[in-house]
């Protein structure tokens, strides 16, 4: 018998209750006797559900001690495949209940690739950014020693996501590319081709390719419509719609910003209706719906702080400080500015901000600061070679020579980054 098992059976006799008892609306009551014996360890799910019926707490079931004891193959096996479906269903607690659950088992090479692969999404959804690398290098390089395929095209488009997230464009490529070798290869499809099709079209996006970006896309959607799923559709719908935004079809913009709040009504997120909100903010923020912007942003914002996301929220705030700029809020956009520098969570949110920064800063005549934050996102837009703000960063840096009274400042920028 397990120490589940004991506990289970020690509670359940201190109230009387038979097994049919405590099975019922629950599980069966074969169930719970293999439980009791020690035969099947329960998923988190099921277990909550039964110390619930015995008027207690689940740790009083599954206790660390728990974790420590040695499983099966076959019951490793299982709570895997319950990390990897719970984690593609986006259910975070339940996959980190069954992570737990594994804590300090030794597990063979095949199965640490798809526990580093989780650890790092749930370290990646906790905003701990600075484990998600290691732990997917780490997978990846096992996956490739044992020569696992499934594992190592999962692990390769996560690390790619996290990249292109972080807005690293240059070390998310050969790991896309890689992936997508592999799953043509060995003819994967399922779940796994549509989020490797979408992070790939995430990448040429963040490239400024928005029609091979569109192309993939559309590809996913295609899948999801010929397997009868909605895998990932608000992503691919607000991927679209980014775009579209990008390549100024606004109204195909909006559309697709639109279903996907369609899908999150059939499929609760909230922290990808807070970036819906975001994006139709942006969205009518380009498109000079200045009041409609506000409002959509305000309502991301909300949603963000109250789920203490942090990085999304220095995004959404950002977004905020340029409408407010746009508007001619000058405190408001400056104060706003000057929380996220102090906040930072990403070096390219970062430089965003510093750009926003100078341009708030030179339209108040203050050349010294704004040279000095330019100073700071130009290095970042060049090193990462990211066109489009170069070019924005390079326009202010000529508004500047001009007005500022530090010439020498501007040449040596140009100097530097050209």
């Amino acid at each position: 018998m397990t120490h589940v098992g004991k506990r289970l059976r020690h509670f359940r006799k201190n109230l009387r209750m038979t097994q049919e008892e405590l099975a019922v609306g629950i599980c069966n009551r074969s169930y719970v006797s293999q439980i009791e014996k020690g035969n099947v360890i329960p998923s988190p799910e099921i277990l909550d559900q039964l110390a619930k019926r015995l008027q207690t707490d689940l740790k009083e079931l599954w206790t660390e001690s728990e974790a420590q004891l040695g499983f099966s193959e076959v019951e490793i096996q299982n709570a895997l495949r319950h990390i990897v479906n719970r984690l593609e269903a986006n259910d975070m607690e339940i996959s980190r209940k069954w992570l737990f659950k594994l804590k300090g088992q030794q597990l063979r090479p095949q199965d640490q690739t798809v526990y580093l692969w989780a650890k790092a999404e749930l370290a990646q959804y906790d905003q701990r950014f600075e484990d998600v690398g290691e732990l997917l290098l780490n997978s990846i390089q096992i996956a490739r020693e044992v020569d696992d395929p499934i594992s190592l095209v999962r692990s390769l488009q996560s690390l790619g996501y996290f990249y292109g997230m972080t807005r690293q464009a240059k070390k998310a490529i050969p790991l896309l590319n890689e992936a997508l070798q592999v799953v043509n290869r060995y003819e994967i499809g399922g779940l796994l081709r549509i989020s490797l099709l979408y992070t790939s079209a995430k990448m040429h996006g963040n490239l400024e390719e928005y029609y091979s970006a569109i192309e993939l896309l559309n590809q996913a959607v295609s899948l999801n419509e010929a397997y009868g799923t909605m895998y990932k559709s608000a992503h691919i719908y607000m991927g679209l719609a980014i775009c579209h935004l990008h390549l100024q079809n606004f109204e195909h913009a909006e559309t697709y910003n639109l279903l996907a709040l369609e899908v999150l009504q059939i499929i609760p997120d909230e922290k990808l209706i807070a970036n819906t909100y975001n994006n139709l903010g942006i969205l009518y923020r380009v498109t000079s719906r200045h009041e409609q912007a506000e409002v959509y942003l305000l309502k991301s914002l909300e949603i963000l702080q109250k789920l203490d996301q942090k990085h999304w929220t220095n995004n959404a705030t950002s977004e905020l400080a340029q409408l407010y700029k746009d508007m001619g809020q000058i405190i408001k956009a400056r104060d706003l500015c000057e929380s996220i520098i102090t906040n930072k969570t990403t070096p390219h949110l970062l430089a965003e901000t510093n750009l926003t920064y100078a341009e708030i800063l030179a339209e108040c005549d203050e050349h010294a600061q704004a040279l000095y934050h330019l100073e700071q996102a130009l290095a970042y837009f060049s090193e990462e070679q990211l066109d489009q703000y170069a070019v924005k960063s390079y326009k202010l840096l000529v508004k500047l020579g001009i007005k500022s009274e530090q010439p020498e400042t501007v040449t040596r920028l140009v100097g530097l980054y050209k």
